[in-house]
């Protein structure tokens, strides 16, 4: 295993193209594959199929344009062709910024680095979730 400036590249570029709100750059980020997978905070944000997975990130981008991700620090690494990520991305708002955590998986398709699955949310703490 080694580190992979690649696919950190691929991380930031996803969270750029979600904060420009251009569809078609997220889009074209993904494995076009049945096993590409998406799971962002909401309870029904659970998206699998790269057509079901782009049609959700469209009707978002109409609905709300673009959302304000930064990333942190990523760090990628890759065997052979293929690679995962972790990251501590924010959202910032004017007047709130929301730490939250990504992590995915990538594929290597005729020489370029594509996502296959990706997880977006808000940490919680233990007491938090079971708390009354």
């Amino acid at each position: 295993m080694e580190r992979s400036p690649e696919v950190e590249q691929l991380a930031v570029s996803w969270l750029n193209g979600m904060k420009a709100g251009d569809p078609v750059a997220v889009a074209g980020l993904f494995a076009e594959s049945e096993a590409t997978t998406v799971v962002g905070n909401g309870a029904d944000q659970w998206f699998t199929g790269d057509a079901y997975a782009r049609r959700r990130v469209d009707q978002n981008f109409a609905e709300h344009g673009g959302i304000p991700f930064e990333p942190g620090s990523p760090v990628g690494w890759a065997s052979g062709d293929t690679g995962w990520f972790a990251d501590q991305v924010t959202l910032e708002f004017p007047a709130k910024t929301i730490p939250l955590r990504m992590t995915g998986v990538a594929v290597r398709q005729h020489g370029t680095w594509k996502l296959v699955q990706l997880h977006v949310s808000a940490a919680v703490s233990d007491e938090d979730l079971i708390a009354d």
